[in-house]
């Protein structure tokens, strides 16, 4: 099974079934899903956490039963209601190894936020360069790597910065060419 995301303004969520490829069920409210962009889904696969590329906040859907999801939207900012206009600007979403909490990598704020996942509160934001984007998590070590497209006070084009989420702090910014995004992690 997957689950694609059509990153329109006025989006869907397709569940699939990848062995006989066909839609399972299309996860589409007028006016609901704003531009769904990435997500991931816990290994209880009871919920599916997707960005919305504009706004503060993401969306949580409980998927107990994948075919009648519950969609809520949640503000990246605890305390603070729904703004549906340009402010974070989640792009990318992971997990940490045990999951107890996840990190959104926020355009337009310029930062990575690491939320608890028991009561999806922040628990710190980490500026970053210019157009942080893709995520990734070692499994090894406490580290976080996010690629940005830009980086501040340098000439450099763009970097991935290496975050240790225990300690909340940024490790380094190693340069990474030219507008580089996609990025892998190799424990190794």
């Amino acid at each position: 099974k997957a689950f694609v995301f059509d990153c329109q303004p006025n989006g869907r969520i397709a569940y699939v079934d990848l062995e006989n490829m066909q839609v399972l069920a299309s996860y589409q409210t007028p006016g609901t899903l704003r531009s769904p962009y990435a997500g991931i889904i816990n290994n209880a696969f009871n919920t599916l956490y997707v960005t919305a590329q504009q706004g503060n906040y993401i969306y949580k859907i409980d998927i107990t039963d994948p075919l009648n999801p519950v969609i809520n939207e949640m503000s990246l900012e605890t305390g603070s209601p729904i703004d549906y206009n340009s402010s974070l600007n989640p792009y990318a979403i992971a997990f940490s190894p045990d999951e107890s909490i996840y990190f959104v990598s926020c355009q337009k704020s310029s930062e990575v936020r690491i939320m608890q996942t028991s009561n999806d509160s922040i628990l710190n934001a980490i500026p970053l360069g210019v157009n942080p984007a893709e995520i990734e998590v070692s499994q090894n070590l406490p580290y976080l790597f996010v690629s940005c497209l830009g980086s501040i006070d340098t000439s450099k084009k763009s970097a991935v910065n290496i975050i240790n989420y225990q300690t909340r702090s940024t490790i380094t910014s190693v340069y990474a060419g030219h507008e580089s995004r996609g990025i892998a992690v190799d424990d190794v």
